[in-house]
C-alpha cells in the first residue's frame, strides 16, 4: 500500500495477506514505491501515485492486481498493466 487508508480496511486486508504500508505523512517517492513493491502480488495505490511500467516491472512476475483507492486510472499505465496483471482497477 502506498498510503495508509482510513477505516477498518487495513485490518481486514491484513487478516488475509502480508502487507507493507507506507506510513509516512507525505506521499512516497518513486524510489520508495519501487523499493516497496518488489516481489509483491498486489499494489494498492492512491490517485497521486504514478504506477508506470518501471513500478509494474519492479513488482515482478507475481504481480496480479493493481488497485487504486480513488476514482479514475489516469495515474496507472493500464495498457502495460493489462499485459502484466490479471486485474487492475
Amino acid at each position: 500500500m502506498t498510503r495508509k487508508i482510513p477505516g477498518s480496511a487495513l485490518s481486514i486486508i491484513s487478516k488475509h495477506s502480508n502487507i507493507v504500508v507506507n506510513r509516512k505523512i507525505r506521499p512516497p517517492t518513486k524510489t520508495e514505491i519501487l523499493d516497496g513493491v518488489r516481489n509483491t502480488d498486489a499494489i494498492l495505490c492512491t490517485l497521486i501515485d504514478k504506477i508506470d511500467a518501471d513500478i509494474i516491472d519492479a513488482a515482478g512476475p507475481s504481480l496480479r492486481v493493481i488497485s487504486s483507492y480513488s476514482t479514475g486510472v489516469d495515474h496507472i499505465d493500464i495498457e502495460y498493466a493489462g499485459d502484466k496483471c490479471d486485474y487492475y482497477w
